[in-house]
């Protein structure tokens, strides 16, 4: 059983398709005993991403905002379907009043279409040309209601942080309505890898698997910068430690057997 949910925003036609389908969550709260050590450095500042972040009044990043950098980078006029959003998300981001299930879902994909127009323009842009994607105009800042200018820095933090994170099937989805006519956008998973790479000194892309599947950006970020050790470097760590192990029971054996040997040169 399916249903199916229409939505119109400007010359955006916002399909969504919701069906019984279960799938395990991928997108978790922060535990309150890591965020209320510091907030700060779990909660985003100007960008809100998915149901924990999205309705946050005093985040820069409207919908407007967002719609209109997707439109500056082509994501318009266009149908999307999404299947199956609550299952991503711990179902905490679901208990306030704001989230009746259309708008829930109109969200998600509005932000989705902002991740994926970001991921496009990070392709190319020079860092001078940020404040196009975000204001549609060169060398024109956003800044907040406390006069503080959002950077694309700050909109790439935001994007890592953990709450924000939207899960990589739904993205898909969607860029695969919004790229049908350009064969040379459909590749999701590049798009990805390059924001990462883009914007962290310290990945390992080569320890990637070809068939490798991540949940979100964050994910992807993580096992870029710890990947999964390979079934050759295992078994060569396996057989190290194991190597260790026998040299330190030979080693004790060899102690135990000095000091009576000490004692018969005595004698």
């Amino acid at each position: 059983m399916s249903e199916v949910v229409e939505h119109s925003t400007d010359n955006m036609s916002v399909v969504i398709n919701i069906d019984d389908k279960v799938q395990r969550v991928c997108v978790s709260p922060v535990p309150k005993s890591l965020s209320l050590g510091k907030p700060e450095a779990f909660t985003p500042h100007f960008l809100g991403l998915g149901p924990y972040h999205h309705n946050r009044s005093n985040l820069t990043m409207t919908d407007e905002l967002k719609l209109a950098a997707a439109k500056r980078m082509g994501k318009d006029n266009c149908e999307i379907r999404i299947s199956d959003v609550q299952p991503f998300y711990h179902q905490d981001a679901f208990n306030s009043s704001h989230y009746e299930e259309d708008k829930l879902l109109r969200d998600i994909t509005t932000d989705g279409l902002f991740l994926l127009a970001l991921l496009d323009w990070s392709l190319g842009a020079q860092p001078q040309q940020d404040t196009y994607f975000l204001t549609g105009k060169y060398g024109m800042p956003l800044v907040n209601s406390s006069s503080v200018e959002l950077t694309m820095d700050a909109v790439v933090r935001d994007v890592f942080m953990l709450e924000n994170q939207i899960p990589t099937d739904i993205l898909e989805q969607i860029n695969k309505v919004i790229c049908h006519s350009d064969v040379r956008s459909q590749n999701l998973g590049a798009k990805m890898l390059s924001f990462c790479e883009n914007h962290c000194p310290l990945v390992y892309s080569e320890e990637l698997s070809e068939n490798e599947e991540h949940d979100h950006l964050l994910d992807l970020m993580y096992h870029l910068v710890a990947p999964k050790p390979s079934e050759s470097d295992t078994k060569t760590n396996e057989k190290a430690l194991s190597s260790v192990k026998s040299k330190g029971k030979t080693d004790k054996t060899v102690e135990t057997l000095n000091p009576d040997q000490s004692e018969g040169t005595k004698c």
